[in-house]
């Protein structure tokens, strides 16, 4: 099932209930308001999965650590967030990660880390290998470095902040992977979280929507480097929510249609056998899936680059009320 709009809708929780947040920046403030109030609801979740700034947050929700997002937010400035040096761009980046890094173990300190390695809330973070062109999952975390590492690596803005270095050993050839901001391949991952296989009522949060997206074509108007990689990354990340949301919302019908139309027993004959069945099989994590999306649908007062306290705290009004809204049509059971 698919929520649009204001529809009614009823959940159940024991099915599981997961959290997808999407990257943006500045803008992920909004997720702050719309985790407020999700959180007064007392709806918990059995997943949390994020990229760039929605991974921040996402793990500030799976370890427990609501006030202490509200609080980083709130109280948040460009300072806490970029270290710029003009010489760093000699090495392919603008900004040191030491403030940004700092921000991250205050937000995420070692009692925290230990509580994303034990609870049953599982965590994925998203980032990009510039050698395969491929998004990576960090999840099954075992120690306190590799959540921070995997944060950094989520939110490495490419020529804003230096890529991270992590060791591939899934690979029979260990390759040392060059990471990025994960929303350059995947800044909306609702489909690794689907597949998990662990919930079946997702809460989702993009910070790109088309309709804000209209709003912000008529105002855009600048011509310096630094405007026009935030606005590259702009199309980038809505363009990249508009294919993952799209392509799990196909999936949700055609498994739903499939199971109205042959029912649980079938059997596929021909050379392709296997494969359709694999396929089918493929669908069956879809079966059922109900998709709660809550999105800014007006202009939010800041944009990707924006770390100011003031516009954070409007992004949070926003969000909350947004979400207060979607919730008074929600029925948890």
């Amino acid at each position: 099932m698919l929520v649009m709009g204001l529809e009614k809708i009823t959940i159940d929780s024991e099915k599981g209930i997961g959290l997808v947040l999407s990257g943006g920046g500045g803008r992920a403030a909004y997720q702050v308001g719309v985790i407020k109030a999700l959180k007064e609801r007392e709806i918990n979740f059995q997943l949390v999965a994020g990229t760039s700034s929605g991974a921040l947050n996402g793990a500030l929700v799976a370890s427990d650590r609501i006030e202490k997002m509200m609080e980083i937010w709130e109280n948040i400035n460009p300072f806490k967030v970029m270290g710029i040096n003009p010489l760093n761009f000699m090495n392919g980046y603008l900004m040191s990660t030491k403030p940004l890094e700092k921000l991250i173990r205050d937000g995420i300190d070692r009692e925290a880390a230990k509580k994303i390695i034990e609870s049953p809330t599982k965590l994925m973070i998203i980032s990009s290998d510039l050698k395969t062109k491929k998004a990576v999952i960090h999840e099954n975390f075992r120690t306190y470095e590799e959540i921070i590492h995997s944060l950094l690596s989520s939110t490495a803005i490419p020529l804003a902040f230096p890529f991270q270095r992590l060791l591939n050993e899934k690979e029979e050839e260990k390759v040392l992977m060059q990471l990025i901001d994960g929303g350059v391949i995947n800044n909306f991952p609702i489909k690794e979280a689907i597949e998990t296989d662990s919930c079946k009522t997702f809460f989702t949060i993009s910070l790109y929507t088309p309709e804000l997206s209209k709003v912000e074509n008529k105002k855009w108007e600048h011509n310096d480097l630094m405007n026009i990689l935030m606005r590259t990354l702009d199309v980038l990340f809505t363009n990249s929510y508009v294919k993952e949301i799209s392509a799990v919302k196909e999936k949700i019908e055609l498994a739903n249609s499939f199971k109205k139309i042959i029912g649980k027993d079938f059997y596929f004959s021909g050379s392709k056998r296997k494969a359709r069945e694999a396929y089918v099989k493929h669908l069956e994590v879809y079966e059922g899936q109900k998709i709660i999306e809550i999105n800014p649908k007006k202009e939010l007062p800041l944009d990707l680059m924006d770390f100011f306290s003031e516009k954070a705290k409007k992004a949070i009004a926003i969000g909350y009320e947004d979400a207060s809204k979607v919730l008074e049509n929600v029925i948890i059971k």
